[in-house]
């Protein structure tokens, strides 16, 4: 590697080390399961058209359960359920992170909504 290319690739690696946010927790609380400021680390769709993601961020806090080792199911049947599931896709496609609220009464975590901010 040449002395220029070794510092263009340290600057990139910088810049990248800089432009990553820090990575929140998921927290429980008794009026709110969210898990705030996470990335979307993959994102997944079942061919009976079922919706999963998993995201950045400790699990341990909440009291709900993450489907199949790690992955919080999107309710597809629910209105905007399309909405939010574009939303979560651009955050996946851009590495942006985004806040994923999630349900108090459902044994399984579920996705309630999700917002994000710049």
């Amino acid at each position: 590697m040449t002395g220029k290319l070794a510092a263009k690739l340290g600057t990139l690696v910088g810049m990248v080390a800089v432009a990553s946010p820090a990575l929140a927790d998921c927290t429980n609380t008794p009026t709110n399961r969210l898990c705030d400021n996470v990335q979307v680390i993959q994102l997944v769709t079942s061919e009976d058209g079922s919706n999963s993601i998993r995201i950045s961020g400790n699990y341990s806090d909440l009291t709900c359960t993450p489907y199949q080792g790690g992955y919080i199911r999107i309710d597809m049947t629910k209105p905007f359920a399309n909405v939010m599931y574009s939303h979560i896709l651009s955050a996946h496609l851009q590495r942006k992170p985004l806040s994923v609220r999630l349900s108090d009464n459902i044994s399984t975590c579920t996705v309630v909504y999700v917002y994000s901010t710049n």
